[in-house]
């Protein structure tokens, strides 16, 4: 005992030494963090912004633990337990909660206070670490604890730490803190404490064991007393005991479920062969992340960063392009991991500096004091930049508030019509709200169910297009009938009859007050007008969605008036429409249907959008297609346009610094240039254009010309853009009529005041994924479309030369690629829109 008690004397310092106010602002910390973030996830949760896979999976076994049928849910359309893939035994005594409090906003704010709680042994881990190269005076000891409270700041400011909280509610971030626990009491030799926190964190999860058993070989290897080194085995064996007993005899009995996971006993499929994954794109990039909130400090104690490898064996065995650390709740485990490897790395910093100096830096504090100062700046420095870059709170530059709307809170007037018992199936952000009960399925399956909740604005994997389909086939064959709906949602109950929808179902078409952001005030035909639109867009994972506010003037329409919506890049690229992602508003109540006077709201479906991207409309109507008449323009207003085919071009949009703005330019350097290109009786100039320097083997080449004329072409005529090696042979072309979003047939180029035609022009270049890098050549010409001969290239002279112009030099580099963030690792369709 003598020992033990000596050493934690010696590390905790005299009372006499200490501070409060680190103390009490460590506390004022913990409080905050809990607070917001029990507030943050309530509001995500109230705005349909969790999932049926993210929160009820295991909100609903826990519901049922506590009503007597132990870690029941339903998967598919079958009642299971849920011991697969994970054993998390904690769920028997955590379900108790539900017979105080019946919501699952309870598991929500006990994550955010179990997250929150892990400052505690950050500041205990960190205030005895360096309490051992510090002076023992008072002074040292204010610095010590100055410093423990920057590391627990750190930790809670850690991305992967905050992003457990938007995972919906998940067992691993409950193990953080019992794990932080563990090793306090494991390095403070006090072993009792120690063995009940280890415990309660196997409990939790089954992996957290190879977390714990890792410790245990730390200890276990550590200089010490016998003592010591017995409970590090004796830890190792217990811990490695229970997850093979758990992995191999538990979830293997469990069945098939456990074995589809892909998560079950991951150790026979991980080979030599496989190791490499572990430092792939994605988890490189989480790695770097994790280390990078800490002040890349962990580096220096890498018998500390060694604990976190088995488990992250485990989870980059598991196949899953989605299942990004960084986005989700995997990575919290790893936390302790790196916020100790942290504090090690710091303390051994501080003694290489210290020794390094004899002479004091400054007559006004001791060098100790000094390097305290500087360490503390630079860890809150990195752990500021990162969760500027990737946090949670509105510190991060992504951060978003959701706001609460009347969608949001109509759901509980039809959710209340449920009868508690009853089976029901749900699209699944409304399945969180109906899961505390016996069966639950999630949304197209309905076998079983005897009510049915839908959302049928709910972007969910079926679209809006099979919702409409799937709900016509149940409720025309009898099978459900419609005994409610409201804004958009439909509640159906197997064998009523009612049929017809409500009026107030419409209302989620409706604008009620709202006005749109972008004016715009273009008439389509007698009896349709654009008053303009909305630009959403979810600045963490880069998904865009549009709302068209549409008024129906008095006069008739069509019965087959149609509203076609596109968004294309500056080449004309298709990359969204509402036929691959039908609008919802559009397929329940066709414009035909709108009353006179009615402004209704068509809202497209969210989508990975590419960097710069303009949205089109068309409307058709009597078999024709309406033109649309443009409002006098603003000069300083966003220019629209007019095709030839009547499609509307809205303003361009780019995203620039993260954030999408409106754009009608290059996002390359411009250059300028002076090259004309002549038929029999027409003329045109490129004064300037704009192209990446270079581009990646299997990219793509955007290159943006600047063309004056002085009156439109007399025949149709294309634009030809080629890139050639040093030997003339060219790797990459496209031909096409000059395009900015949509076609710009220079035969309909119109003069401008000035008696000029200036067109902007973009085509886009696919660079073969075999191309060898290495410097090639842009070269652009002209080619009339009726004759397929070349336009001559004219000098100032007048005299005629080549066919074509030599823009300028490109690099095919691989390291051109940009490197994948966080979004495009999580999801390949991201990757278009990075910057």
């Amino acid at each position: 005992m003598g020992t033990a008690h000596r050493e934690r004397s010696r590390g905790s310092g005299s009372v006499e030494g200490r501070s409060q106010a680190p103390i009490i602002l460590l506390w004022a910390l913990i409080l905050a963090y809990a607070y917001f973030f029990s507030a943050y996830t309530l509001q995500r949760h109230a705005t349909l912004n969790t999932t049926a896979v993210e929160l009820s999976s295991i909100d609903q076994a826990m519901w049922n633990t506590a009503h007597g049928r132990p870690f029941e849910q339903t998967v598919g359309i079958t009642q299971a337990l849920r011991i697969a893939p994970h054993l998390e035994l904690i769920l028997l005594p955590l379900s108790l909660v539900y017979r105080v409090w019946d919501d699952v906003a309870a598991m929500l704010i006990l994550q955010s206070l179990a997250l929150a709680a892990g400052a505690l042994p950050v500041f205990a881990i960190a205030r005895r670490v360096f309490s051992r190269v510090n002076s023992g005076s008072g002074a040292g000891d204010r610095r010590v604890q100055w410093l423990a409270l920057a590391f627990s700041l750190a930790y809670l400011l850690m991305p992967a730490l905050q992003a457990a909280h938007i995972a919906g509610f998940h067992t691993t971030a409950l193990a953080v803190t019992p794990l932080l626990l563990a090793f306090r009491y494991g390095m403070e030799e006090r072993w009792r404490p120690m063995w009940g926190w280890a415990l309660l964190a196997m409990a939790i999860r089954e992996d957290m064991a190879l977390l714990i058993g890792a410790g245990g070989l730390l200890i276990m290897l550590s200089e010490g007393a016998p003592a010591r080194r017995k409970q590090g085995l004796a830890l190792l064996l217990a811990s490695m005991a229970w997850y093979a007993t758990v992995t191999l005899l538990i979830l293997t009995a469990a069945g098939p479920d456990a074995r589809q996971a892909g998560v079950l006993n991951p150790w026979p499929r991980i080979s030599l062969a496989d190791l490499p994954a572990l430092w792939g794109p994605v988890w490189r990039d989480a790695l770097s992340s994790l280390l990078s909130s800490a002040g890349w400090l962990s580096l220096l104690a890498p018998e500390i960063l060694l604990l976190g490898l088995p488990y992250l064996a485990t989870l980059a065995a598991v196949p899953q392009r989605g299942l990004h650390a960084e986005m989700w709740q995997v990575t919290a485990p790893l936390v302790p991991v790196i916020i100790i490897a942290a504090i090690y790395g710091a303390k051994r910093l501080q003694r290489i500096i210290e020794r390094q100096i004899p002479f004091s830096l400054t007559p006004l504090a001791a060098n100790a004091t000094i390097i305290s100062v500087l360490g503390a700046a630079w860890l809150l420095a990195w752990a500021g930049s990162s969760q500027i870059d990737r946090g949670w709170t509105p510190l991060a530059r992504p951060f978003q508030w959701p706001a609460m709307t009347t969608h949001h809170r109509t759901l509980w007037r039809l959710a209340n019509q449920i009868p508690p018992g009853a089976a029901v199936a749900a699209t699944p952000a409304v399945h969180p709200h109906l899961a505390h009960r016996q069966r639950i399925f999630v949304y197209p399956e309905v076998a079983g169910a005897a009510y049915l909740l839908i959302d049928v604005t709910e972007p969910g994997e079926t679209g809006a297009l099979q919702t409409k389909a799937h709900v016509d086939r149940l409720t025309g064959s009898g099978e459900f009938g419609i005994i409610d709906a409201a804004d958009g949602y439909l509640l159906l109950a197997r064998g009523a009859a009612a049929q017809t929808l409500p009026e107030d179902f419409f209302s989620f078409t409706r604008a009620d007050g709202r006005a749109p952001e972008i004016a715009i005030g273009a008439q389509f035909g007698p009896g349709l007008r654009l008053l303009g639109y909305d630009v959403v867009d979810d600045v963490r994972w880069r998904r865009t969605y549009f709302r068209f506010y549409w008024q129906a003037t008095g006069a008739a329409r069509a019965d087959d008036l149609a509203i076609r919506y596109e968004a294309r890049t500056p080449a004309g690229v298709l990359v969204d429409s509402g036929e691959q992602r039908a609008l919802p508003a559009l397929l329940w109540r066709s414009p035909a249907q709108w009353e006179a006077g009615e402004v209704v709201v068509t809202q497209t479906a969210p989508w990975f959008l590419p960097r710069a991207f303009a949205p089109t409309l068309q409307v058709t109507g009597g078999g024709q297609v309406l033109q649309p008449e443009l409002p006098a323009v603003d000069p300083a207003a966003a220019p629209m346009e007019v095709a030839g085919d009547g499609t509307l071009r809205l303003p361009g949009l780019a995203r620039r610094d993260g954030r999408l703005r409106l754009w009608e330019g290059p996002l390359a350097p411009i250059d300028t240039a002076d090259a004309a290109f002549a038929a029999k009786d027409w003329m045109v100039r490129l004064v300037e254009w704009s192209a990446p320097l270079s581009v990646a083997p299997g990219g793509e080449l955007t290159t943006l010309l600047y063309w004056q004329a002085s009156d439109p072409a007399p025949g149709d005529t294309a634009v030809s853009l080629n890139l050639r090696d040093v030997t003339g042979r060219v790797v990459a072309a496209v031909d096409g009529q000059p395009t900015w979003f949509i076609p710009r047939p220079a035969a309909a180029w119109k003069a401008s005041s000035d008696n000029t035609v200036g067109v902007i022009d973009a085509h886009t270049l696919s660079v073969p994924e075999d191309v060898e890098p290495g410097r090639y050549e842009l070269v652009v010409g002209w080619t009339s479309a009726q004759t397929g001969e070349r336009l001559h290239r004219v000098v100032e002279t007048g005299n005629q030369e080549r066919d074509e112009a030599v823009l300028g030099p490109v690099t095919i580099d691989p390291r051109a690629r940009p490197r994948p963030d966080a979004c495009c690792l999580a999801v390949e369709a991201c990757c278009a829109s990075m910057e």
